[in-house]
């Protein structure tokens, strides 16, 4: 399978002078995490959520005044990441998915020479996995394939800690828990948002963490966690059982589950 045949093809580009404020609402607007950056119809980077997350914590430029009186980063250009990772449209779906993974990066502009023509994102592999190998041999139960031992933090963590736990733990969630319960989920996002809005290192978790999680149970199947975290925009499920946590899987481990399935492309349906 090419990437030609998963990719998005409904493009939306901002130009380097493209202002933060603008890039907020066109990320809301299209529930996009990246844009290609164009300049003169010639792609010359990526702006992410996370990075507009960090310069402004999510906050119009008329509210973030209120936490700073810097504005210097105002513009794509300032917080881009140039020049682009790239992928031409005939390169297979598994090197593809092996090359995001290798990078942690979260998308691959596609291109036809040196024509922008496609974006590959996380969720478009997350989509694969649903369509092909739902309900096929690959598609099995998510306590099979979920971290177990997690590091849990309070609410009363302070974001200095938890960012220093993502650090040396090498992971971008943290459960948060009250007396094994699960109470909330601290993404790296959401610690960007927190500064990027003027809390201090200080500030507690409870300030930005999320509260109403999505949850699933040990049982089900992988293709189910997978149309959760599409339709939810996010990146790990946390699984749960009698109230109490016991795992999560992660969209690293589905790419894993799907990687598996493409290479024995006779076990899943590529119809």
């Amino acid at each position: 399978m090419k990437v030609s045949e998963i990719m998005t093809t409904r493009l939306i580009v901002v130009s380097p002078d493209t202002t933060l404020d603008e890039t907020m609402r066109l990320m809301e607007e299209n529930r996009v995490r990246h844009f290609p950056v164009v300049d003169e119809e010639r792609l010359i980077g990526v702006v992410s959520d996370r990075a507009v997350l960090r310069a402004t914590g999510w906050l119009p430029s008329r509210v973030l005044e209120v936490f700073s009186d810097e504005r210097d980063k105002k513009c794509v250009a300032d917080v881009m990441v140039a020049p682009a990772i790239t992928v031409e449209q005939d390169t297979s779906v598994v090197s593809a998915c092996l090359d995001m993974l290798g990078r942690s990066i979260g998308c691959l502009p596609v291109m036809s020479g040196s024509e922008l023509v496609g974006m590959l994102t996380e969720m478009d592999i997350l989509a694969l996995f649903v369509r092909h190998c739902g309900g096929g041999k690959f598609d099995t139960a998510v306590c099979d394939h979920m971290t177990r031992e997690l590091t849990g933090i309070s609410e009363s963590t302070t974001l200095r800690k938890a960012a220093e736990l993502m650090l040396s733990l090498g992971v971008r969630h943290l459960p948060v828990l009250e007396e094994g319960r699960l109470v909330g989920m601290l993404s790296d996002r959401d610690l960007e948002r927190g500064v990027g809005s003027g809390r201090s290192a200080n500030s507690t978790v409870e300030e930005v963490m999320s509260k109403n999680v999505i949850e699933g149970g040990l049982e089900d199947l992988v293709s189910r966690a997978a149309e959760l975290m599409t339709k939810h925009r996010f990146s790990a499920l946390p699984i749960v059982e009698d109230g109490q946590l016991e795992g999560m899987i992660s969209m690293s481990d589905v790419f894993d589950i799907c990687l598996d399935g493409l290479r024995q492309p006779e076990q899943v349906n590529l119809s």
